[in-house]
């Protein structure tokens, strides 16, 4: 039987997906990929299979989650099956370097960013950018490591210090700070390649939230847990009548990239530049923001698999073996 397959690590994060594909009543599997084998030389299940595994697994104790979802991805392409979000966007969910080289590539600004590996390495790229400098992991999400400096000596004391937090790939990026003339960022959000709608977020609040998911570092929340926050309430709107800049160009990033759904995140500075500096192939959508526009992306997204899932050919049930003897899923 062809069923429609959530590879992730975050149950919370992946029940507002299974409540709509349940409404619709489409048959589905859950793939918990946290620990498990993959035998490289069976048939994988039919079906469609979306990846929805995060940067930040790691600090949800799933340390390895990304490698074995890469090795699943492969398999799962070698064998020819029907992948959203595959193997190459999964590169650029954990690698923001690998982010800032696909929008290189597609003539989309972002911020001037030194990648550096070791402690003294951050402090020399201090005098690369001249600062004030922002610092980041390279593997993110959740705001990990966004960290404001406006002086050398600031950067120091803390790359020095027992605060200092490494990246969990060891590469800390050190990239411009990008002031804007508001306290905002936007998130520009696709489905199928397609623009679904763009949320404003405030970040008023200062650096210790991400301006993506505003996610505080202390007390971590995402878009879709900040709208159960009434802290978080009204940080998030989504924009009625927007066009965002690159917006062919973020459309081709996608199509070269094998990224079928996805967040991209920019800022405009004090003279109307705009910057995209990150790029989220596990988006969350802020339930709040959407209930207060009349949409929910998480219908649309089950439209989309839905649409996926119905253009599937007929699968040769006499080779498909279940997930459950392959070690991995649930």
């Amino acid at each position: 039987m062809s069923e429609i397959h959530i590879l992730h690590e975050n149950s919370e994060w992946t029940a507002p997906l299974i409540a709509a594909l349940e409404a619709r009543g489409l048959p589905y599997r859950d793939w918990f990929l946290d620990e498990g084998t993959v035998d490289l030389s069976a048939v994988p299940p039919h079906g469609v299979f979306y990846n929805r595994m995060s940067a930040s697994s790691h600090t949800r104790g799933h340390r390895y989650s990304p490698e074995l979802t890469a090795t699943v991805l492969r398999w799962l392409e070698r064998s020819g099956r029907t992948v959203l979000n595959g193997s190459r966007a999964l590169e650029l969910e954990i690698s923001k370097v690998v982010q800032y080289a696909a929008l290189e590539d597609a003539g989309i600004p972002f911020p001037r960013t030194v990648a550096a590996v070791g402690r003294e390495s951050i402090i020399d790229a201090w005098d690369r950018i001249d600062g004030p400098v922002i610092t980041k992991h390279n593997r993110a999400g959740k705001g990990l490591g966004v960290r404001l400096f406006r002086d050398r000596k600031a950067l120091r004391d803390y790359v020095s210090g027992d605060d200092f937090e490494p990246s969990v790939d060891g590469v800390t990026l050190v990239q411009e700070y990008i002031q804007a003339p508001e306290p905002c960022i936007v998130r520009v959000e696709f489905i199928g390649r397609e623009f679904l709608y763009a949320v404003r977020v405030d970040t008023s609040d200062g650096f210790e939230l991400c301006p993506a998911d505003v996610c505080e570092l202390e007390d971590p929340a995402c878009m879709f847990e900040a709208g159960n926050d009434p802290a978080q309430i009204g940080k998030f709107e989504i924009l009625e009548n927007f066009e965002p800049p690159f917006l062919s160009a973020m459309q081709q990033v996608m199509r070269q990239n094998d990224i079928h759904i996805a967040g991209f995140e920019f800022i405009v500075d004090k003279a109307g530049k705009a910057y995209v500096y990150d790029i989220n192939t596990n988006t969350n959508y802020n339930p709040d923001a959407e209930r207060r526009a009349g949409v929910s992306a998480m219908e649309r997204l089950a439209v989309y698999l839905e649409g996926v899932y119905r253009e599937l050919p007929l699968p040769d049930t006499a080779k498909v073996l279940h997930t459950r003897e392959l070690g991995i899923g649930r």
